[in-house]
């Protein structure tokens, strides 16, 4: 089964990280909650361009990004099940020294990244695709069978399409339904 995973807040817990230093960058006191879009420099109360560099600055080291709970397991875990298993990011090639070291740091760097994708339906064709971005997830539903939204304050919705399912971690949970989705598209098609 191929299963891409968007790197940042569903393997790289890059908000909960980032977000004391965006407020004493920005000089706020914005709670993680306060997140409500993805057009996150809305709710912060800057520039996209501000914010752009506050991003970039954290994505060049600024911050220690620790992985999100359990993400490195599960994702070896599926790895070594036989999956083919994606890592996929918007961030820019600028980037991909350090996103690479960090990958090898929690133990992911024999999992494939691909860099720069900010069409992640053009990056390859997913039997299941785990992301915090809504719009992506949306995006992907007709055409991945099984779509896992990493649930994030920016990413709330009253509904979901038929396809796409709200996870809330990488515990057991997940990567059993990932791992069973992998039996329902290999049934269906």
């Amino acid at each position: 089964m191929r299963i891409g995973v968007d790197l940042d807040n569903c393997v790289a817990d890059l908000w909960r990280c980032a977000l004391p230093l965006c407020n004493q960058f920005f000089g706020k006191e914005v709670r993680l909650s306060d997140i409500t879009q993805w057009e996150m420099w809305e709710c912060i109360g800057v520039s996209k361009e501000e914010f752009m560099d506050y991003h970039d600055a954290c994505l060049g080291g600024a911050v220690v990004i620790e992985p999100v709970t359990e993400a490195p397991e599960a994702l070896r875990r599926l790895s070594q099940e036989g999956h083919e298993v994606t890592i996929v990011t918007a961030r820019d090639q600028n980037f991909g020294e350090e996103t690479e070291r960090w990958l090898d740091e929690h133990g992911l760097g024999d999992i494939q990244l691909m860099m720069g994708q900010q069409d992640k339906r053009a990056a390859g064709s997913w039997d299941t695709f785990v992301d915090d971005n809504l719009d992506v997830c949306l995006d992907l539903s007709p055409s991945v069978p099984l779509v896992f939204l990493f649930n994030q304050p920016w990413n709330q919705a009253r509904s979901l399409p038929r396809g796409m399912v709200r996870v809330s971690s990488w515990r057991g949970s997940t990567t059993i339904r990932v791992r069973q989705a992998g039996d329902w598209v290999e049934d269906q098609y």
